[in-house]
């Protein structure tokens, strides 16, 4: 690979603006592991009171300080607008027609489990796709949280001890563009809970909607607990097979194809290259979910893989599977400067990286 002087000096402003993404989405982990601010509800509203802030960005400051972080560093990320916090009223919530129709059902099936979850006051909780920002601000990452005043119950599908899919504000937020789009017949490769399904159902413009399920335990729960409460009056199909197989051999059928097969981007991504790499051939168009959140992953690993070259250095194995695809990928190519660097890191550019390479 060559890789000109201005374009070593481009990759390294870049790993440096990494390094920050990183370390602010590291602690942001850690704090949600735990979610709770040290405070009561009525300490939170009295210092919002005093200070003469909004919620979300007394919210937003004191748990940078909690975090460890000093008042000034904690200050620089809020100003350049890496992270915001929002407090969110659960009544929009509890209104959403998949969730107040299916309540507080329970079942198990195998590994698979039917319950519900609720977040406390002050709880904090990823809400929206975490995204990169522009070339111009370094692709600086920019995640957004959320917060209720009180309870808020939600259904959540689990397999083993993992959350496989939720009524959580998240899933909710995350569905809102794609379910705008859907019409006609629509395909959803995933069926979960059956929020998409179910929500694409509800909408003016949708005429049927198919769902490609692999797991028997998830069909069974859907069929048996939630379809019953969800009051659907046009079609909704249920096909057992695999997801990559069937767009194969039937996408081509449909309206509007919409993927939601993994938990986060991590796991998501080999899929979603599988995916681009079928749509290419048979020329389909698919929308994801969390598309934003996977796009700013792999450009994360694209930049850690151009590091590595731009130092002379190959991937080793704790750099993963996802950086030793890019490396194969890119080894070949000839990045001139700094501009060669950030048209391979637009969204355009990432996604036809994705339909090439496979981690």
């Amino acid at each position: 690979m060559v890789i000109g002087v201005s374009a070593k000096r481009r990759i390294r402003e870049l790993a440096v603006q990494q390094d920050i993404n990183v370390g602010l989405s590291e602690a942001l982990n850690a704090f949600l592991e735990e979610g709770v601010l040290g405070c009561d509800w009525e300490t939170f509203r009295d210092d919002c009171t005093s200070l003469g802030v909004t919620g979300g960005e007394y919210y937003a400051k004191r748990m940078l300080l909690e975090l460890g972080l000093s008042e000034k560093e904690a200050d620089d990320l809020l100003g350049q607008n890496l992270l915001k916090v929002k407090e969110l009223d659960p009544a929009s919530y509890v209104a959403d027609p998949f969730v107040s129709r299916l309540g507080k059902a329970h079942l198990q099936r195998g590994t698979y489990s039917l319950s519900s979850q609720v977040f406390q006051p002050l709880e904090g909780f990823l809400l929206t796709d975490v995204e990169s920002g522009s070339a111009k601000e370094n692709y600086a990452t920019r995640t957004t949280l959320g917060y209720f005043s009180k309870g808020y119950h939600f259904p959540i599908l689990t397999k083993g001890k993992r959350i496989w899919m939720s009524g959580s504000p998240y899933e909710i937020e995350t569905m809102r563009a794609p379910l705008g789009k859907a019409h006609g017949r629509v395909l959803t490769l995933g069926l979960g809970l059956g929020y998409f399904a179910c929500s694409a159902l509800f909408k003016d413009g949708v005429t049927s909607v198919t769902a490609v399920e692999n797991a028997p335990e998830v069909i069974e729960i859907f069929k048996q607990v939630i379809e019953p409460h969800m009051g659907l009056t046009k079609e909704l199909e249920i096909v057992q097979s695999d997801a990559f197989d069937y767009l194969e051999a039937h996408g081509a059928e449909y309206d509007y194809i919409f993927a939601d097969l993994w938990h986060d981007e991590i796991d998501g991504l080999p899929m979603y290259t599988h995916l681009l790499q079928i749509a290419r051939k048979n020329g389909l168009s698919l929308d994801f979910w969390i598309e934003p959140t996977i796009l700013t992953y792999l450009r994360e690993c694209t930049i850690q893989t151009l590091s590595l070259m731009a130092d002379g250095e190959k991937p080793l194995a704790v750099d993963g599977p996802v950086v030793a695809a890019l490396y194969r990928y890119l080894q070949d190519s000839k990045i001139e400067d700094g501009k060669s660097v950030d048209d391979l890191l637009t969204d355009e550019a990432l996604r036809r990286i994705a339909s090439e390479i496979r981690p």
